[in-house]
């Protein structure tokens, strides 16, 4: 997922939502991004704990410390790739392989029921609170998000429109092969059920 989230802010068309909102943070404080997103993530965290404990599992955990050091890793070794003047093309194919590494890495993360990221778990505690379908509530908070995050500079774009469009189709799509792969590692998989 780290790697996803690099590719789309260094594709400069435009980076999917939270990523969109952590580029404006580390702009506003002079952090980089995987700063930023530990930062983000940790405070999330601590929020999860009063709101849901049952939301911090160890995947919880490794998610906010290691996202934010692949992103950075990954953005320091495909920075000069991208600071060359690129196609169009070039910028949206890597955006939408980003896009694709980030749907992958979320079924992966559901599928191992070990825990998500506290940046995804949040939307899904506030509809469960609120009463409220998921589905207006994860739109409101990506909206707040890329609002927040061009109010601080961070770059909206096609990219940020496409995200929007094709990232719970690429769940979906994924989900089902990674379910499946999954349950085989673990040794839950029946090919009767």
């Amino acid at each position: 997922m780290g790697l996803g989230g690099s590719l789309f802010i260094l594709s400069n068309i435009g980076a999917d939502t939270f990523s969109l909102f952590l580029q404006g943070l580390s702009k506003q404080l002079n952090i980089t991004i995987g700063q930023g997103n530990i930062a983000v993530n940790s405070i999330y965290a601590i929020l999860i704990c009063f709101l849901d404990k049952k939301y911090i599992k160890i995947g919880t955990l490794i998610a906010v410390f290691t996202i934010g050091p692949v992103i950075d890793l990954s953005m320091s070794i495909l920075r000069p790739v991208f600071e060359q003047d690129m196609h169009f093309i070039i910028r949206l194919g890597s955006m939408l392989f980003g896009n694709i590494l980030i749907a992958f890495g979320i079924a992966v993360v559901y599928s191992a029921k070990i825990g998500m990221p506290p940046n995804d778990a949040i939307p899904i505690i506030l509809a469960q609170k609120a009463d409220l379908p998921f589905k207006w509530v994860r739109i409101s908070y990506d909206f707040t998000m890329v609002a927040i995050g061009i109010a601080m500079g961070g770059v909206f774009g096609i990219g940020t429109i496409i995200c929007v469009f094709i990232t719970g189709p690429l769940i979906a799509f994924f989900m089902p092969p990674v379910e499946m792969a999954t349950a085989k590692m673990i040794g839950t998989y029946s090919p009767l059920s």
